[in-house]
């Protein structure tokens, strides 16, 4: 298996490395999954990572940097190295939200959960930090919930409906994101969840220089 021309059913890893101003020293990453519904290209895996990351892109405060996304095989990183079992794209773009009147960016200790809903089975929950403000979340239930519901869904909807939207259930694209789990499970529907917190000593949180992690070289 390999990237070079991508059969029917081979499935893959896509990486979203990003850091807050001024600490490009302390990266952390989303993982997404995705499977080829048909034959395909090693451009049509260059469409899915940009537009991932141009999704996340609507999600973010403008002080989140984007610097590059990784695709990788489905499979343990090869040892010897193989070149052909991943690619590294570079970004320089940053978020796209701004306080405004909702006051400062919360911790990146508090994230914004996406669920990512295969037809069958456990979803999968996304954290993106750098994504909440103070005025979006209240504590009255003695945890963080979303003082308008409606409004984050229609953020995640829109940043969906204008990046993701073809590569998810009957979509367009010839590649779908699909769930992480062994059983091969295309996801059909992509949602707000909740605000929640994710410590900083996370698997995803600190991948510097010193910690590439997985697929990048």
């Amino acid at each position: 298996m390999s990237l070079i021309a991508p059969l029917i059913n081979e499935r893959f890893l896509i990486r979203i490395f990003k850091y807050w101003e001024g600490r490009s020293d302390r990266e952390w990453v989303n993982n997404y999954h995705a499977s080829c519904v048909e034959d395909t290209t090693i451009g049509a895996l260059e469409s899915i990572g940009e537009a991932i990351a141009n999704f996340e892109q609507e999600l973010h405060d403008t002080r989140v940097t984007f610097t590059r996304y990784v695709v990788s095989t489905y499979l343990p990183d090869s040892d010897p190295y193989d070149g052909n079992e991943f690619f590294v794209r570079g970004l320089s773009f940053v978020g796209v939200r701004e306080p405004g009147l909702l006051g400062d960016i919360l911790p990146l200790t508090d994230v914004r959960f996406v669920r990512f809903l295969p037809a069958m089975g456990r979803s999968s929950n996304l954290a993106y930090r750098g994504s909440i403000y103070e005025g979006e979340v209240n504590a009255a239930s003695g945890e963080r919930e979303f003082d308008d519901v409606s409004t984050q869904a229609a953020l995640v909807d829109a940043a969906f409906s204008g990046h993701l939207a073809d590569y998810v259930g009957g979509g367009t694209a010839d590649i779908h994101l699909a769930s992480g789990s062994v059983a091969l499970r295309p996801i059909v529907a992509v949602e707000s969840f909740k605000p929640g917190h994710v410590p900083t000593k996370h698997k995803y949180f600190d991948v510097g220089p010193t910690a590439p992690g997985p697929g990048d070289p």
